[in-house]
């Protein structure tokens, strides 16, 4: 997977530009403007550009798969949670 170094920094970097109001990959470099990203994430943050190749990796076939994960994991091998969509 491209980008695949320091996942933890890189999503932490987008999450907090989000919160942050940001709303282009841009704008995370603002969070990298003086010690202000690295005192709210308690590390440097990483760079626009990486965080950019880090969110492109991520295809619909990845999200997807991920998103079985995590209905399996909620509702357990084998058991349909109303709410949840179909399965198949």
């Amino acid at each position: 997977m491209a980008g695949a170094a320091n996942p933890d920094r890189k999503a932490m970097t987008a999450i907090a530009s989000l919160l942050a109001g940001g709303d282009h990959v841009d704008d995370i470099n603002a969070l990298r403007g003086g010690r202000v990203g690295a005192e709210i994430l308690g590390v440097t943050p990483a760079a626009a550009s990486t965080v950019g190749t880090f969110l492109r990796a991520f295809t619909p076939v990845t999200l997807a798969s991920r998103t079985q994960c995590r209905r399996t994991s909620i509702s357990g091998p084998g058991r349909w949670e109303p709410g949840l969509p179909d399965r198949s």
